[in-house]
């Protein structure tokens, strides 16, 4: 009803429906709310069309939606797998997209859906396997190790 009274869903209520629906097996609810809202960008949308897609048997679409979510939420895909991921919450409570602490809040509320899935699971397990060398910029951002030329110094600090 939210959604119907507010087409945009500025208040992300999609999410929490996403992630309701997929836990009650609702794929036909899932792929309409997908419809609804075909370039968003929220976790529960991208990485809940890799669990549809899973679920009817669709891998290689699976893949597709994959490496699509990774692109808009890169962290997930780590915490999912068990790492842990440092908040990078905005003073005042804000949460920035694409950031770890929006993956940690979509894998609190999700997670178990991955974890329970044999086929899920393997899916991260093989597409982190297949870039590695993604995971270990993304390890080395998230521990502050990283600097965008390469150096040891960030060539942005005392800006």
């Amino acid at each position: 009803e939210m959604i119907a009274l507010n087409k945009n869903d500025n208040l992300g209520a999609r999410a929490v429906l996403m992630d309701q629906l997929l836990k009650e097996r609702d794929l036909a609810g899932a792929k309409h709310l997908m419809s609804l809202f075909p370039q968003d960008t929220m976790p529960s949308i991208t990485y809940g069309s890799v669990l549809v897609a899973l679920s009817e048997g669709r891998d290689d679409d699976a893949r597709k939606a994959l490496r699509k979510a990774d692109m808009f939420q890169p962290h997930v895909v780590r915490g999912l797998l068990g790492d842990q991921l440092v908040s990078d919450e905005i003073r005042g409570g804000g949460v920035p997209m694409g950031g770890t602490s929006e993956a940690a809040d979509y894998i609190s509320y999700a997670g178990e859906l991955w974890w329970t899935d044999p086929g899920a699971m393997s899916l991260l397990t093989a597409y982190k396997a297949s870039r590695p060398e993604d995971w270990d910029r993304l390890s080395a951002i998230q521990s502050g190790e990283w600097r965008s030329d390469g150096s040891e110094e960030d060539p942005d600090a005392g800006l």
